[in-house]
């Protein structure tokens, strides 16, 4: 099971080693840490993190499925804009 508590991502169960093996990965690690200061753009994710917006996009999409990253709408000058943000400052792992 994985449940957000404010910013805790709290795992247990068989999601342990999901959320444990999207966390082995350098990409996704940076795109955390990106997104846990700002609310970012696909596009400028994959331009900070030096990767294709169509890779960039894969990866966000296995942290979204994990509850690490959220994405939402905005109203900018140009219409809505899709923006991503990363709620997550902790990770706990219950081991039951």
């Amino acid at each position: 099971m994985i449940r957000l508590e404010k910013d805790i991502l709290v795992v247990s169960g068989d999601d342990i080693v999901k959320v444990a093996s999207a966390l082995t990965s350098t990409t996704r690690l940076r795109i955390l840490k990106l997104l846990r200061r700002k609310c970012m753009t696909l596009k400028e994710i994959a331009n900070e993190i030096g990767k294709s917006k169509a890779n960039t996009s894969i990866q966000i999409k296995q942290l979204e499925e994990l509850k690490l990253v959220d994405t939402r709408y905005v109203q900018s000058e140009k219409g809505l804009r899709k923006v991503c943000i990363s709620p997550v400052k902790e990770i706990r792992f219950i081991l039951e």
